[in-house]
């Protein structure tokens, strides 16, 4: 009995949390609609030419944005990175490949160094940001961008683990759910 107490309790907390946070529109904005503003996206890769091969098609076939580009950077990968990149790079010319070398400075651990050096080559001034291992739909930028407002200064996204069989796979995607109610639900 007491176990369902708190329970309940708990259940209520996170409720109370999470209410109210904005959810990305389910799809596209309308034909007619004033046009998205120009955008870069920013992506970080260290040893992901297996994602990037996966993923890179998605994030460079973005339809309804009218200026954008999309900036890899190659944060010193040793596998194959940079021949992938290489090769969207002479079919998209959207594509921006910004590489950091092992000699780079670094004065962050992890990420931070690409992650700076990418938002800091971007051209325009709404900068999306998004993983080597997220998948993405040809309304992904325009429904990010249609999340803004004249008072919304950032916009946070859930991407959902894929599906597939498995108790692993099940533990994976509930974990991801539950970090994703965490941080929205401390950023608002």
């Amino acid at each position: 009995m007491i176990h369902a107490v708190f329970l309940t309790v708990q259940l209520l907390f996170w409720g109370w949390l999470v209410r109210g946070l904005a959810k990305m529109p389910s799809k596209a904005p309308e034909r007619g609609a004033s046009p998205p503003p120009p955008v870069s996206i920013v992506v970080c890769a260290r040893d992901e030419a297996d994602n990037l091969w996966a993923h890179l098609p998605g994030w460079l076939a973005q339809r309804g944005l009218s200026e954008w580009e999309l900036i890899v950077v190659d944060d010193a990968s040793s596998d194959g990175t940079a021949e992938v990149l290489a090769e969207f790079g002479q079919r998209f010319p959207m594509l921006r490949v910004l590489r950091l070398g092992p000699d780079a400075p670094r004065p962050w651990a992890g990420k931070k160094n690409a992650l700076a050096a990418g938002v800091s080559a971007a051209r325009h001034g709404l900068v999306l940001l998004t993983d080597t291992d997220c998948a993405v739909g040809p309304d992904w930028a325009v429904r990010m961008v249609a999340a803004f407002g004249p008072e919304t200064d950032l916009v946070l996204g859930y991407g959902p683990y894929a599906e597939r069989p498995g108790p692993l796979t099940r533990w994976i995607r509930f974990e991801t759910l539950w970090t994703a109610i965490q941080y929205l639900s401390f950023a608002r």
